[in-house]
């Protein structure tokens, strides 16, 4: 299954790297910090994720600022600082909440 990767600049010109595999009604992931997007696919623990999430959705997956593809040298780690990134590139799919970015998740899920 084909992986598309888009990148999107943050507010204070960050590098964020989010890709999209599949068709359907979209289905976002929260980042954690182990994951990586060229790398999950690969993946023992997360491929076969990638490969059924793909197949029933549009399924986004972004790496979190100071991981896998997005850009190390980020700078501020603070959670609001994830809710502003997860904003940037998320247009409100449903959200798989994971690690400690279930807040961000929850925070720009629908209500």
């Amino acid at each position: 299954m084909k992986q598309r990767v888009h990148y999107v600049e943050a507010a204070d010109h960050v590098q964020l790297a989010w890709a999209e595999t599949g068709r359907g009604p979209p289905l976002g992931k929260a980042a954690t910090w182990l994951t990586h997007l060229q790398y999950d696919r690969e993946s023992p623990v997360w491929a076969h994720w990638v490969r059924f999430l793909g197949g029933h959705y549009r399924y986004i997956r972004y790496d979190e600022r100071g991981c896998g593809m997005s850009d190390w040298n980020a700078g501020d780690l603070t959670p609001p600082r994830w809710v502003e990134d997860r904003r940037r590139w998320l247009t409100r799919p449903a959200s798989i909440a994971r690690s400690r970015c279930s807040a961000s998740a929850r925070s720009t899920a629908p209500r």
